[in-house]
């Protein structure tokens, strides 16, 4: 009998987490918007490339990452699957046709804001500012995934190679497992044990942090999502310095430091007793090869954890205990579990409303005004700052990372660029105005001054 071709299009099953992002993705496409979108802005300076080499340089490299990453071209087919048409020559012509774009006009944040959601992800060239924007849904990839794949086209872009698809078989093996499978959670009907820490994992999340509040916002409970934008401070290179060694000398990390004075900020627009927030954690470090590196950038490996800050705690006892949980957060069970705390989130998430009118003694509850956090970190741990061959390359002058928000919460992102912090708040333009986007950040500042004793400029 002769050999099974193997199939031109694969069906896949979305994962738990997955599911989750891509319905979160959807919630608002009745007004034509996508949540948490995510998107990341390098400002590059080239070197030993005319203007028509850059263009080229940078579609042949991104090219060459579908066929690396083929999860570039997986399509969403609604909430139930996904797919994956195998590639040839020219297929990967008409994915970059589709997704690759020279920008003339528009600036990378009218990119941001006026792209409408896509099944694909998009890179796009702004020529006249040297800047790239990566554009994609979250259910692809994270903040550290987007990250290391940029690192890949900046570094394919130095290096002038050549499209070369492989065989389908390759293609499909290639693509990045879920993280439930990537961690080798066990299977739902494997241990009781996992579904009852799922359960208490689960209420106290929901309990404590996905409806939270905080922050008055402008509009009624039915007012609709209007522009997403951001706003940054910067510290200078001598401040970032001081702020380092003064949490050094406290015994806390930097990011802790910035979360306990995230809580004391809100707990100053609110009355609240305790700040309880969703805070990402990346779960590459502790997944088994190949997942833990850059060869499965384009997926979805982060969980979430829910420290909670007293009002009355002092802020250094706050900052070390949340230094601690940043470093203890992880467990075996907690991995072990993830199938069914993404199937019980899911339920809670998206169960619908209850079909009879409510009594009129009951109040609707306020949507969730609450500041998340999802710390970057040292963004040199993942791009380089330069990529040069033979004087030919690319250098990073500029980075940026965000998502698009469509509730009333803001999502707050701290990192470190080139000995520089930059703390930026994502928010949506119908909820918050820049002066409520700056006191937020502005009050955060005082505290981290005040608390530690450092001059922020």
């Amino acid at each position: 009998m002769g050999s099974i071709a193997p199939p031109t299009t694969v069906r896949l099953p979305w994962g738990g987490a997955e599911n989750i992002y891509r319905r979160v993705s959807l919630a608002f496409k009745h007004v034509d918007r996508e949540h948490w979108r995510i998107h990341c802005v390098c400002a590059v300076s080239f070197h030993g490339l005319t203007p028509d080499e850059q263009t080229t340089c940078l579609r042949n490299a991104w090219k060459v990452l579908v066929t690396e990453h083929p999860r570039l071209a997986v399509e969403p087919d609604g909430t139930t699957s996904k797919t994956y048409e195998v590639l040839d020559n020219e297929s990967i012509e008409a994915w970059a046709q589709d997704t690759f774009f020279v920008e003339d006009t528009r600036t990378p944040d009218e990119v941001i804001r006026t792209t409408e959601p896509r099944d694909l992800p998009s890179l796009h060239f702004h020529r006249t500012t040297s800047e790239l924007v990566l554009l994609s849904s979250h259910w692809r990839m994270d903040a550290v995934g987007c990250m290391m794949l940029l690192n890949q086209l900046l570094a394919l872009t130095a290096s002038t190679p050549k499209t070369t698809p492989e065989s389908p078989e390759t293609q499909i093996s290639r693509i990045s497992a879920p993280l439930e499978d990537a961690a080798n959670c066990p299977p739902l009907d494997a241990s009781s044990a996992s579904k009852s820490y799922a359960e208490t994992w689960i209420e106290n999340m929901h309990r404590n942090a996905i409806h939270a509040g905080g922050l008055p916002y402008n509009g009624e409970t039915t007012t609709p999502p209007s522009e997403t934008t951001h706003h940054d401070i910067t510290l200078t290179r001598a401040s970032t310095a001081a702020l380092l060694a003064a949490c050094k000398a406290k015994q806390i990390s930097v990011s802790a430091a910035i979360h306990a004075a995230l809580a004391h900020t809100v707990f100053s627009f609110s009355e609240d007793q305790e700040f309880t927030t969703v805070m990402a954690v990346n779960l590459r470090p502790y997944l088994p090869p190949p997942y833990n590196g850059p060869k499965h950038a384009v997926q979805t490996y982060v969980a979430s954890i829910i420290p909670t800050v007293s009002r009355d705690a002092p802020f250094t006892d706050s900052a070390r205990a949340l230094s601690k949980s940043y470093k203890t957060w992880y467990s075996e069970e907690f991995i072990h579990a993830l199938r069914w705390i993404y199937t019980l989130h899911a339920e809670k998430l998206f169960r619908p409303p209850p079909p009879s009118p409510p009594s009129p003694e009951a109040v609707t509850p306020k949507p969730p005004s609450a500041v998340t956090l999802s710390s970057i970190g040292v963004v040199e741990s993942h791009i380089q700052r330069e990529y040069i061959r033979k004087e030919k390359g690319v250098s990073v002058t500029g980075f940026r990372f965000g998502v698009t928000m469509m509730t009333r919460q803001m999502l707050l992102y701290p990192w470190t660029f080139r000995d520089r912090l930059t703390l930026s708040l994502c928010y949506n333009e119908a909820y918050y105005d820049l002066e409520m986007a700056g006191s937020v950040l502005e009050r955060l500042r005082r505290v981290l001054e005040g608390e530690l004793g450092v001059e922020l400029v």
